[in-house]
């Protein structure tokens, strides 16, 4: 954006100005609707897009060397310095943190290591179309290693999937589940096929609930279970199961 201000782009300016106002007008109207969800800004790519490949093809083209070293070089060491710290303490912070994962770590640790080093050296050759495939390459092959490994390894602690499917398998036709506290319903939503699934707040209406005359379930935190469950007027409920999901600890009661 900087970029599109300077006297380089004078003659593409009205171009510029288009996917200016293109980008900011979408980012600014989703930053204040109430509604957020990052499938929103999916519009912002290909003005975003475009703004970052026209200052790549110039820097490439050595048509914009009076910016080079302000914009370009001193963000590139800053991205070289974050990898190459980032590569070596993932090692020891995962052998630390994660034992069991600890094999994990090394492709990344040695990519990260491995391109801060060749991003160094064609900087220093002035090799920018080698910097920027090789940056591509890495976002590219984080991407898919995130895909293929990380997300596998890390849904088992994070994910809503696998208390969902405990919750599915108890329930029989009829019966009904709700959530109690400060609750996303969306991955319940998605993972038990129930929708829509309602959401209390409020003590009072979520004891109702509990007082229904089929066989209801409640998913909630654990300190709300315990809360809950030191209340004097509260119906008879039942501990189900007790789980983890990400930094949540989970409970799941019934009043049957």
């Amino acid at each position: 954006m900087i970029y599109g201000f300077t006297r380089a782009m004078t003659a593409k300016r009205k171009e510029f100005l288009f996917l200016m106002v293109w980008f900011v007008f979408i980012f600014l109207f989703f930053t204040l609707s109430k509604g957020k969800r990052g499938l929103y800004f999916l519009p912002l790519f290909p003005a975003a897009s475009l703004m970052i490949g026209k200052l790549w093809e110039d820097l490439i083209s050595f048509s914009v060397k009076h910016l080079r070293h302000e914009w370009i070089t001193i963000p590139l060491y800053g991205l070289m310095g974050v990898m190459l710290v980032a590569g070596v303490a993932l090692p020891w912070v995962i052998s630390a943190k994660l034992p069991l994962y600890f094999s994990y770590s090394l492709p990344v640790a040695f990519c990260l290591v491995g391109v801060s080093v060749s991003l160094y050296l064609f900087n220093r050759s002035r090799y920018y179309g080698a910097i920027f495939l090789l940056i591509v390459g890495v976002m590219v092959g984080g991407f898919f290693y995130t895909l293929r490994v990380v997300f596998p390894l890390v849904n088992p602690h994070k994910s809503a999937r696998f208390i969902c499917q405990e919750i599915t398998s108890r329930m029989q036709p009829g019966d009904k589940i709700a959530l109690y506290g400060d609750f996303e319903p969306a991955p319940y939503n998605f993972y038990t096929g129930i929708v829509p699934i309602q959401v209390f707040e409020e003590q009072e209406a979520f004891s109702h609930f509990l007082r229904s005359q089929e066989r209801v379930f409640c998913l909630l935190r654990f300190r709300d279970f315990l809360n809950f469950q030191r209340s004097e007027s509260r119906p008879d409920f039942e501990l189900i199961l007790r789980r983890r999901v990400g930094d949540r600890e989970l409970a799941l009661i019934s009043n049957r």
